[in-house]
């Protein structure tokens, strides 16, 4: 039977398109941030893939626990990066390059933490190294965080997983949408629902079927986004601290190595994904037809981050506001990435009302379901 449900859903051409087309751009995407790939030194640019080859072979040297040493011993050899804007245009790379310097993942990353702006005599402004006094006061230089190469794929790595999931999460509202409304537009409901197993059996089997269907191609395309990086950038990125990258994650254990934030963002992301289909069936239970069921499905993934945006940061703070960015902030589309950033205390708060509102959409799903009353 869920082998019939699956077919339903993948039987609809709205349904193909949408996986086509968001599989493509998933696909095209996941090689986007190796164009952005850069690297200049001895008066020569390289770029993409010998890009890559080369700051990992520079990082090999330094990558470890990162300490004040470290950041001084890449100071004294490669000095400020030529390229602080990370410009992809190649005209003014090469003319980087010509004026001498170097521009690479080390002395990028050094220049981005550890410098500060003067102003010379001549009105100038310079990037200098922090002094030893305050490169000492650097939370990020005690001995803790593991610094090593990422480059901009595992650095970003939140950015790609976020459109990977927008995306597979789109792909299921169109497929999904139609589970119950569809019946009650073509009148087929009239014939299910009086049967024995027409109620509850046939709102476990098409949840059931919903849940494969998201959980079988979200991580297909993490896999897919997952295994791209790791193909290009390798895998001893993931050892690197989290708060060496630009990954949301707890700054209270920003320490905590990239493969551990990249799990939890997969797992939130998941059950956002389960959500999801709970919320979905909930809403076309309870419409009639399958394009305002859809409408209905997409309004309530893109309103509550909405909601927030446009409404709740315009209030001054207050415990009312805090708990409905709570409620807000654990609906599927916002929910990994704020779970990974989360405090320890907060992420309690917000799987509480993930689950709670998946629980409540499952049961008002069922009851809208079977309750539906069939006309004569």
């Amino acid at each position: 039977m869920i082998r019939k449900e699956i077919y339903r859903i993948l039987s609809r051409r709205i349904t193909l398109l949408a996986l086509a087309v968001s599989t493509a751009f998933i696909i095209y995407y996941g090689t986007f941030h190796i164009a952005e790939e850069t690297v200049i030194g001895n008066g020569e640019v390289y770029r993409y893939g010998e890009a890559v080859a080369r700051d990992k072979m520079i990082t090999e040297e330094y990558a470890g626990p990162l300490t004040m040493e470290t950041v001084q011993a890449i100071w004294e050899k490669y000095g400020v990066s030529v390229n602080p804007g990370n410009t992809t245009i190649k005209e003014e790379q090469v003319r980087l390059a010509v004026q001498g310097g170097y521009a690479n993942y080390c002395n990028g990353f050094v220049t981005r933490m550890f410098t500060d702006s003067i102003t010379l005599e001549n009105g100038e402004e310079v990037l200098v190294l922090k002094g030893e006094e305050e490169l000492a006061k650097s939370r990020y230089l005690d001995g803790s965080y593991t610094f090593g190469y990422v480059g901009k794929g595992w650095s970003w790595y939140w950015e790609q997983l976020l459109l990977t999931l927008v995306l597979t999460s789109i792909v299921v509202i169109i497929g999904f949408s139609p589970v119950f409304s569809e019946d009650y537009a073509f009148r087929t409901a009239d014939i299910v629902l009086p049967t024995v197993r027409g109620r509850c059996q046939i709102w476990g089997l098409r949840t059931g079927a919903g849940f494969l269907f998201a959980s079988v191609y979200y991580w297909i395309m993490s896999a897919y986004t997952f295994l791209m990086n790791y193909a290009i950038y390798g895998g001893s990125g993931l050892s690197v601290s989290c708060g060496l990258t630009f990954l949301g994650y707890d700054w209270t254990r920003d320490s905590d190595p990239m493969w551990m934030a990249l799990l939890i963002m997969h797992l939130a992301g998941w059950l956002s994904m389960l959500a999801l289909v709970l919320q979905i069936q909930v809403i076309s239970s309870r419409c009639k037809s399958s394009f305002m069921s859809l409408l209905w499905c997409l309004a309530a993934y893109l309103g509550p981050i909405a909601v927030v945006n446009t409404i709740l940061n315009n209030f001054p703070f207050s415990e009312m506001i805090k708990w409905l960015k709570y409620f807000c902030y654990s609906m599927p589309l916002s929910f990994p990435g704020m779970f990974s950033q989360a405090s320890l205390p907060s992420k309690r708060v917000l799987i509480l009302f993930a689950l709670g509102t998946a629980v409540a959409a499952g049961v008002l799903g069922a009851a809208g379901w079977s309750r539906h009353q069939v006309k004569n």
